[in-house]
């Protein structure tokens, strides 16, 4: 159990001309886990947001949600306006502002 501060950051994220998000996803509450971005793809516009939580997106909470859930939510628009959430004490990321 990591006791670390929690942040919280809003970014937006728009689906390739190909229809891809740029990034993978794992987790899911039948794993007893949230979701949590597992993967970014190079040159995706989702940037550098690898490793986070997703706690939000597009108002939609995906806090205590299946993975299958959560990927209808995630493939459900263009864009998407995600709450994501990183530990600070566990990983520093770069990029953050």
């Amino acid at each position: 159990v990591d006791s670390g501060v929690e942040d919280l950051h809003t970014i937006t994220v728009d689906k390739s001309v190909d229809g891809k998000l740029g990034f993978s996803v794992r987790g899911g509450s039948e794993h007893g886990l949230s979701i949590f971005v597992s993967k970014v793809e190079d040159n995706s516009t989702a940037g550098n947001i690898y490793p986070v939580f997703l706690v939000e997106v597009n108002g939609i909470s995906l806090e205590s949600i299946t993975m299958s859930s959560a990927v209808k939510v995630l493939t459900g628009n263009n864009r998407l306006r995600m709450v994501v959430r990183r530990m600070l004490s566990a990983v520093h990321f770069s990029g953050w502002t």
